[in-house]
């Protein structure tokens, strides 16, 4: 037979320690509970729980080791019907494992350690008692340690354990507790040391930096407030805002600032009570000014720009002025750059400032800033910049449009670099006004940058050149190109007689087809190549003055089935005419259609359907007579129905008479057909409603639902009334109907089911059977009565 298996968690455990983790397991899932027996061969060195039982649908169950004195012994397990399995397994000592020590600061505050109920490999395991532990310190002058502690049972640890920081020096921490091994731990502690927040910092003469961009500080938060000294090497070269600051209780570090004097370098030391100390130097450098950048390239119409300068220290890097300080602005070509002021200030505690530059001629130039006390910061250069006079830009949206056509007085602008503060006069002009015009000039208002401009096509096809002029701007020009106009045209290609009739757009467009406003109405004519298939219900229409397309009212009339092109077209003989535009157009009979076009409609014999349905695309003007002709006789329907008026589908009945394949046939006036199969089969009754499988003692009769169903189990109405032969093997049970026992129960005509009952006669099984010759024999899973 097949083996049952003992794992286990760990192979070995301290003595009074347990391990719940092992578990015993079967090769398969288990069909019903299966009890699995366990014992140790010692029981003198560990306990094992006696059985545990696998669940159904399961394959494992855990189990209780538990370690009682040191030695070793073999678990065994056995279950019925499997081979057994053993394995060993060893009782250590117990131990005390711990786990912290480490280095620390003197002053650090308490940390926590952890110990372990373990064996002597250091394995931890769950303690089966309570066990009592108490600690102790090598050097109490170094480290003290928390009172006694405990680990209850079933736990594995305590984590109660603190360690207090005294002194410098190194100490053991020991665990001790009655019938365990004992464990230690190492921590040193050493001397913290007191820093500054930088190590070398750079600052320019004459400049600082704030009280609280530095501090010192200590690895941890002080109970008292801690003392700290800073010590000068060369106090003439800068200055502190605190050489004994104070590191407040509560937190490790004090603000404060310094500042540059005179150019050298000083060397910072500090120290504190029981700290050791820190040193940074501070370099005070020459003073620079940094910055000063402007555009690389404007025009003259380009607002003033604001440069940048900056007091930092001889490696560019900014810092606050101890002083005013004052600057002088000079352009090295005054016809072009110009300094908003020739002098400006910098105020005390500043870092920057911005002085504005003016652009007011071709050409280029840069800026130098200086300073005009000569206290060391010397001067800084801009960027060269390039000055052009402005240009314009002129953009066309349409550089195509037909005679006549424009882009509705926004299909062109004219843009600036830079708004301006006041109008500008934009002027155009027409290189052939024959072939487009524009208006002699338009004004862009102050403060924007474009203005549109209207380009009118004429009544000559040609290309010509829009020029566009502005005092003290360079000119642009676009290209207009005009050619012959011509209608576009737009409508449904394929229209059925019965719809309503579809709108006709028509569009006015260039010789490549692409739409524009007319800036004057165009009347367009319609003509209809075959009336007798379709037309027009407007003889013409008008596209106004400012629109792209007409579509409000002509509309193609469907009058019978054919073909016919649709022109739309210009009646006017000028140049500026419209070339025709066609559209083919194929009128069609609608079609008939029905619900189950895809795949026929199930009946079985004796069963009838309410919910096909035939349709037409269009809502019927008047009542829509439609026809049925069956193939066969296996199905039946009425010969005729109707589409009511207003309306575009009707439902009807299909009957299912024999067995077999029927092709019904739909025909309407002025309709294309439609034909929809019908397969008619053997129906089926399984799937009984409320059928017991068990008809309990305390329960006399159980309420059952026989449906007539189609050959693929849908529930069916029949069409006469249908009796089912009822035959019950066994004398558990009866049917019943109407108060009565019966052989056969009967469908209602029109009805889909019969409810009867199935009544206990006596303990034991019954099988009950259905017939009827149209349908599938049911035999109805067998019925238990319980006594």
């Amino acid at each position: 037979g097949p083996r049952i298996r003992i794992q286990l968690a760990t192979t070995r455990v301290g003595a009074g320690q347990n391990s719940p983790d092992g578990y015993v397991y079967s090769p398969n899932n288990v069909t019903a509970p299966l009890v699995v027996r366990l014992s140790s061969s010692n029981a003198a060195v560990a306990a094992v729980t006696d059985s545990v039982i696998i669940p159904t649908g399961t394959s494992y169950a855990y189990f209780l080791l538990r370690g009682l004195s040191p030695g070793a012994t073999q678990l065994n397990i056995t279950a019925t019907g499997y081979t057994p399995d053993s394995v060993g397994f060893t009782v250590t000592p117990p131990k005390l494992y711990v786990s912290g020590g480490g280095t620390y600061n003197n002053y650090a505050p308490p940390v926590a350690f952890t110990v372990y109920t373990a064996d002597t490999l250091n394995g931890v395991h769950y303690a089966n008692d309570t066990t009592r532990i108490t600690y102790s310190s090598s050097n109490t002058s170094v480290v003290s340690v928390t009172l006694p502690d405990t680990i209850l049972p079933g736990e594995l640890y305590s984590q109660s354990g603190r360690v207090s920081f005294v002194g410098v020096g190194t100490a053991w921490v020991r665990a001790n507790a009655p019938g365990y091994r004992a464990d230690s731990i190492q921590y040193t502690v050493v001397q913290p040391k007191v820093q500054f927040s930088f190590g070398t910092y750079r600052i320019g003469r004459r400049q600082f930096r704030d009280t609280t961009d530095f501090y010192v500080i200590v690895p941890n938060n002080v109970a008292t407030p801690l003392n700290v000294t800073i010590t000068q090497t060369n106090a003439a070269a800068d200055s502190l805002s605190k050489t004994a600051p104070v590191i407040g209780s509560g937190i490790s570090y004090s603000y404060f600032g310094l500042a540059g004097l005179q150019t050298g370098t000083d060397t910072l030391i500090a120290t504190a009570p029981g700290y050791l100390p820190d040193t940074a130097i501070v370099i005070v450098t020459s003073p620079r000014l940094t910055g000063g950048s402007l555009p690389a390239n404007v025009t003259t119409t380009t607002p003033p720009s604001a440069a940048t300068i900056y007091v930092t220290d001889s490696v560019g890097n900014w810092h606050y002025s101890l002083d005013t300080l004052l600057f002088s602005a000079r352009s090295s070509n005054g016809a072009v750059l110009q300094p908003d002021s020739v002098g400006f200030r910098l105020l005390r505690r500043g870092y920057y400032v911005q002085p504005r530059t003016r652009f007011v001629g071709p050409g280029t130039a840069n800026m130098t800033w200086a300073d005009s006390l000569g206290t060391g910061y010397g001067n800084v250069t801009s960027n060269n910049v390039t000055i052009t006079g402005p240009s314009l830009t002129f953009y066309n949206q349409r550089p195509v449009l037909g005679m006549r056509q424009y882009g509705l007085g926004q299909g062109a602008y004219v843009t600036i670099p830079n708004s301006i503060g006041a109008p500008l006069v934009v002027r155009f002009l027409s290189t052939d006004p024959s072939v487009a015009t524009v208006a002699d000039s338009v004004v862009m208002p102050a403060g924007q940058t474009f203005v549109y401009v209207d380009i009118r096509a004429q009544d000559v096809v040609g290309t010509v050149q829009i020029q566009a002029t502005a005092l003290g701007y360079t000119s642009a020009n676009v290209t207009q190109q005009v050619t012959t106009p011509r209608f576009l045209l737009s409508t449904s290609a394929t229209v059925r007689t019965t719809q309503l009739p579809p709108n006709i757009v028509v569009y006015a467009a260039d010789a490549n087809g692409n739409q524009h406003y007319v800036w004057e109405p165009v009347t367009v004519t319609f003509t209809s190549s075959n009336p007798g298939a379709g037309t027009v219900d407007s003889a013409s229409v008008v596209i106004p003055a400012g629109s792209i397309y007409y579509n409000n009212s002509a509309r193609l009339l469907p009058v019978a089935p054919g073909t016919t092109t649709i022109t739309a077209s210009d009646a006017r003989v000028q140049s500026y005419r419209y070339n025709d535009a066609t559209a083919a157009v194929a009128v069609v009979l609608p079609a008939l259609l029905n619900s189950w076009s895809t795949s026929p409609l199930r009946l079985g014999v004796g069963q009838w359907r309410e919910d096909p349905y035939v349709y037409t695309s269009d809502n019927q003007s008047t009542p829509l007579n439609v026809s049925l002709t069956h193939a066969t006789s296996v199905s039946t329907s009425a010969a005729s129905i109707q589409i009511p008026l207003a309306t575009n589908l009707v439902y009807h009945r299909i009957t299912g008479v024999s067995l077999g394949v029927d092709t019904i046939t739909y025909a309407a006036a002025g309709h294309v057909s439609v034909l929809g199969a019908v397969t008619v089969g053997t129906g089926r009754v399984d799937a009984l409603g409320g059928w017991p499988t068990t008809i309990p003692a305390t329960t006399d009769s159980v309420a059952v639902t026989l449906y007539a169903r189609d050959m693929d189990g849908s529930a069916r109405n029949v069409s006469a009334a249908t009796t089912f032969n009822v035959s019950v093997s066994g004398s558990a049970l009866d049917v019943r109907f109407g108060g009565a026992t019966v052989t056969s129960v009967t469908i209602p005509v029109d009805a889909q089911s019969v409810t009867f009952y199935l009544r206990r006669l006596a303990p034991g099984t019954a099988t009950v059977t259905f017939t009827n010759a149209n349908y599938t024999t049911q035999v109805a899973p067998t019925v238990t009565v319980n006594p």
